[in-house]
């Protein structure tokens, strides 16, 4: 299977990624920081409405119920069209939803119905917003710039939403409790009014997709089946998206029973994986050109299980502020050097489904990395979990570095073309 050339992509050197890139990464950053100010309200909403933990976990597993129910569909409804235009749509119903929540607050007929329904209806735009805009932004820069693009990007948007929404939506909510809800909506419609400004997008292919809509889902989740560097790249991805959240799950156990630290801590301990990603997204790009994609992605999950295993081995709180500087920065280089990857592994009208077939995988593998850590702190005791899942993730590597040799051509700086894949 051969990939096609990036449509409108031009040569830009290594000056600029163009005014197209530019508007789609300040329409990202304003979105995260909105978003990072609902994540901060939310919860705190979602609890004055109901005390029950039963009625709060409906309320948070809704909204990551779309990612298992409509990926799929969504991928081929992006591949079928023009993903700018999906983006844009995404948004702005977004920005309905989320200004309805508000009203409805401000007139005190928010009851749990609405809490659910609003959780739901946000998690299906994320759906469709996520897998366009990982397949627009190929249109947007060549492929050779993908790195810059993505670590840009994703740096951006860490800084958006972790360090300018997070840190005042908790003040804003108790300020007023619409406000963090209004200022949410009005920065999915300028993220919407930025995305609609782009120009010179249009769709990659200069036919229509065959066959219907359902025997699409199918070709494409056939496709990537097939391509072993992109079921790889999704395995590793799962793989470290499970001991993440894994990890998640018992750090404030592990920080008050091990580390013998106030649970304030907790909180800066999130701090340091930020800042951790905020840093490797910057700099994955300067590694890519000093070591190459296929370094970068057999050491990226190594480090990560690395520090991990000294995490759970730790017993200064130094040393665990260390092990997740260094976990952040690592997983956000995998992250842009692994999504850069498929966004050249695959055809321009097979990325949206390429990657609802990632997501539905990698993030599938979030719960139940939760439940195995549980399980195995209850019967090993905290530390356990954090060396046994560093240490499986630092090996898990090895038995792909064969799959991503079989790529004919790693496309590393310099190239402007995509690659085939053998």
């Amino acid at each position: 299977m051969t990939a096609q050339a990036v449509p409108g992509a031009r040569r830009r050197g290594r000056t600029g990624l163009g005014s197209g890139f530019r508007r789609t990464w300040w329409a990202s950053v304003v979105s995260a920081a909105g978003t990072g100010v609902h994540f901060a309200s939310f919860p705190l909403l979602a609890a004055q409405i109901t005390r029950s933990p039963a009625e709060l976990s409906v309320v948070t597993a809704v909204g990551s119920l779309p990612w298992l129910l409509l990926a799929l569909p969504a991928g081929a409804v992006v591949d079928r069209g023009d993903p700018r235009k999906v983006m844009v749509v995404s948004d702005a119903g977004r920005a309905v939803v989320v200004l309805l929540l508000a009203a409805a607050l401000a007139g005190h007929r928010l009851g749990l119905p609405a809490l659910v329904t609003a959780s739901g209806l946000l998690g299906v735009g994320e759906v469709f917003f996520d897998c366009a805009a990982l397949a627009f932004l190929p249109r947007l820069v060549a492929a050779a710039d993908l790195e810059r693009a993505n670590g840009r990007l994703y740096s951006g948007m860490q800084a958006g939403q972790n360090f300018a929404g997070q840190l005042v939506g908790g003040g804003l909510f108790r300020l007023l409790r619409a406000l963090p809800f209004l200022l949410n909506a009005l920065s999915f419609a300028v993220s919407a009014v930025l995305l609609q400004g782009v120009r010179g997008t249009g769709p990659a292919r200069d036919r229509r997709l065959p066959g219907g809509f359902r025997q699409q889902i199918a070709e494409g989740v056939r496709i990537c089946l097939a391509n072993r560097p992109f079921v790889a790249l999704t395995l590793l991805s799962a793989l470290m998206n499970a001991v993440y959240l894994g990890e998640l799950a018992l750090l404030v156990l592990f920080s008050t029973r091990i580390l013998h630290l106030p649970t304030a801590f907790y909180g800066t301990q999130l701090t340091a994986l930020a800042v951790g990603a905020l840093l490797g997204g910057m700099l994955a790009p300067r590694l890519r050109d000093r070591f190459g994609r296929l370094r970068l992605l057999a050491a990226a999950p190594a480090v990560v299980g690395a520090a991990s295993v000294a995490l759970g081995v730790s017993s200064t709180w130094y040393a665990a502020l260390a092990a997740f500087l260094v976990m952040g920065a690592a997983s956000m280089v995998w992250n842009v050097v692994a999504v850069s990857l498929r966004q050249t592994l695959m055809p321009a009208d097979l990325l949206g489904r390429a990657t609802s077939v990632h997501r539905l995988v990698s993030w599938g593998a979030m719960p139940l990395g939760s439940v195995c850590f549980g399980l195995a702190a209850d019967v090993w005791g905290l530390r356990t979990p954090f060396v046994a899942g560093g240490a499986l993730l630092a090996l898990a590597t090895l038995p792909a570095l064969p799959t991503f040799r079989s790529l004919r051509v790693l496309p590393d700086a310099g190239s402007h073309e995509r690659q085939a894949v053998t």
